[in-house]
């Protein structure tokens, strides 16, 4: 039986419009050097880690690891991903977070649910 009705339309509307995105729309990574202090960085890192694992419950590695780690520690591995990769600047925040979270050198090297 396919679904119908307003929820099955706004689903498929919502779906359309989110494929038909510019990629540009997409916070750039050189927002984190704009941000002015401790605090906005906090808010910032808290609403990513919401929101990815909110929109993906079946990263479930990642999720219990990151759970571990402190906002504080958070923060500072983004801070300290910014600095060190500037060439990162115009990619994706959402990506680079990720990325800051994941390296080689951060507390869930090899969870990143993207990686190959």
């Amino acid at each position: 039986m396919k679904p119908t009705g307003p929820r099955s339309k706004a689903a498929l509307l919502i779906s359309l419009v989110a494929v038909s995105l510019p990629a540009d729309i997409f916070h750039k990574f050189e927002i984190w050097g704009k941000l002015d202090n401790d605090t906005q960085k906090i808010l910032f890192y808290t609403g990513w880690v919401d929101g990815f694992f909110h929109s993906r419950p079946v990263a479930t590695a990642l999720m219990s690891c990151v759970d571990g780690v402190s906002v504080e520690q958070g923060v500072a591995l983004v801070d300290r991903r910014y600095k060190d990769h500037p060439e990162a600047w115009s990619k994706s925040m959402s990506v680079e977070i990720l990325e800051s979270l994941t390296d080689a050198n951060g507390p869930c090297a090899g969870k990143n649910p993207f990686s190959n």
